[in-house]
């Protein structure tokens, strides 16, 4: 069979978008198929971000319920309850820093409180180390003896 140059361009066309199609058409185990034919690691599949560009990775997720030792964001991810308000945003909505759960917070006995406007707890074994941990310094203050 002889091509004629003028089909060349059509027939390079079709074989390329063939290709593409069936290249993309399957990712390996290890990784979650876009809609758009993207492949993303699978543990982005349900981690609520939007990977694959087009939110394939995100649809069809079942409601997330949260261990006993993790905090449900606003935004249903879930974090370990430790990370509550420690002046760092964890849920990626500010929801594990928010004053209604921070103004309330008590420490456990093993960690001191740095005051309920932070709402931050420290190791106690931070308290008095020479190191203000504390964005006031309180665990360096009053009974501190160096």
């Amino acid at each position: 069979m002889i091509i004629q140059r003028r089909n060349t361009p059509l027939i390079f066309l079709i074989v390329f978008s063939f290709i593409t199609v069936v290249a993309s058409a399957h990712c390996p185990s290890h990784q979650f198929q876009c809609g758009n034919g993207r492949c993303v690691p699978i543990t982005w599949h349900c981690d609520d971000d939007n990977d694959c560009g087009d939110n394939t990775d995100e649809s069809s997720c079942e409601l997330r319920t949260c261990s006993e030792t993790e905090f449900k964001c606003r935004n249903s991810k879930c974090v370990p309850v430790r990370w509550l308000c420690d002046n760092e945003d964890d849920c990626g909505d500010k929801s594990d820093e928010d004053p209604i759960h921070c103004n309330n917070k008590t420490c456990a006995a093993d960690q001191f409180s740095c005051g309920s406007s932070s709402g931050l707890c420290i190791p106690i074994t931070w308290r008095c180390d020479g190191q203000e941990d504390c964005a006031d310094g309180l665990d360096e203050k009053d009974e501190c003896h160096y």
